[in-house]
């Protein structure tokens, strides 16, 4: 059996076909919100805009709320009812997807996130249809009631399935459909959820080779999904100046492990930014486009992490 996290991903072997379970309904609380509004940025692992990216924002049910294409800047705003929380889900061609999560603040009707989407890679992808267990951060303990969302690149929704008490989820019967001339749609997107752990995306495969479209479904390739708990995760804070230490704003920052992790940040009016979950680990970070710029750092889940400077020559 393989496993995916948002780290590293692995293709897998044959597993059980399981019901989908129930799906959680919002609180009262949450309807009672007011709209919120979401500015939303796509961005490359080097801080580069991603043109014409797809934004969809899912709720906490997993449903879709609002759809948008970004300009060619990368950016774009999203309208949606209030809620208790988002899901914000990016996909463009050639890019692995991404996803965030977020959560409305009172007396705050804008949200700003900004999604990396690192290059598309054959490693990472699972296989159609969609099926397997969802595990804890420290990949033993399976996961209850996360929520498998699988959806098509555009945003529209497909299905959606909820663990069951061993974590097991299955979207067999939701295969891909093809398009003219018998040649496929574009890619699926899964986006796995479960309160107090990061939210993971990954780009859907075909099915095995020699598996015809109108095949009836069989036994699913199982994957396994690690959800990384955001107790685990880590805050990044820091400050752009210039090399008379005037602070810098509105400098895109990047943040880069070396394998897969990629995150951005604007600086503020006062220079400064904050990045937050980020596994424990040593990162690089840089000013976008920037290569003089590049200073190494340690991130702690404790909030311990170190703070970094950038001087702008």
């Amino acid at each position: 059996m393989g496993t995916l996290s948002t780290m590293a991903a692995v293709a897998v072997a044959v597993g059980a076909l399981l019901a989908p379970g129930p799906r959680p309904r919002p609180s009262r609380r949450s309807r009672e919100l007011p709209p919120a509004t979401v500015h939303a940025y796509a961005a490359r692992p080097d801080g580069r805009p991603v043109p014409r990216a797809e934004f969809t924002l899912l709720g906490p049910d997993g449903r879709p709320l609002a759809r948008a294409v970004a300009d060619d800047e990368g950016a774009c705003a999203l309208r949606a009812p209030g809620r208790a929380g988002y899901l914000l889900v990016a996909t463009a061609d050639a890019a692995r997807p991404a996803v965030a999560e977020l959560a409305p603040e009172p007396g705050r009707p804008a949200l700003t996130a900004t999604l990396t989407l690192p290059p598309a890679a054959s490693t990472g992808q699972v296989a159609a249809p969609p099926a397997g267990i969802v595990r804890d951060g420290g990949g033993t303990a399976p996961l209850r009631g996360a929520l498998a969302i699988l959806l098509e690149a555009g945003g529209t929704l497909v299905r959606i399935a909820a663990t069951d008490a061993d974590g097991r989820f299955s979207l067999r019967d939701a295969r891909p459909r093809t398009g003219a001339a018998g040649r496929p749609d574009r890619p699926r997107v899964l986006v796995v959820h479960s309160p107090g752990h990061r939210p993971a995306a990954f780009p859907v495969g075909p099915p095995p080779s020699g598996t015809p479209a109108s095949a009836p479904p069989g036994p699913a390739r199982e994957t396994t999904v690690v959800l990384t708990r955001r107790a685990d995760l880590g805050t990044l804070r820091g400050i752009v100046t210039d090399r008379q230490g005037v602070p810098q704003g509105s400098v895109r920052v990047t943040v880069t492990d070396g394998s897969g992790i990629a995150l951005a940040a604007v600086t503020g009016p006062d220079g400064t930014c904050r990045l937050t979950g980020l596994p424990t680990g040593r990162f690089h970070v840089a000013v976008a486009g920037r290569r003089d710029t590049t200073v190494r750092i340690a991130v702690f889940a404790d909030d311990r992490s170190e703070g970094f400077r950038l001087e702008l020559s």
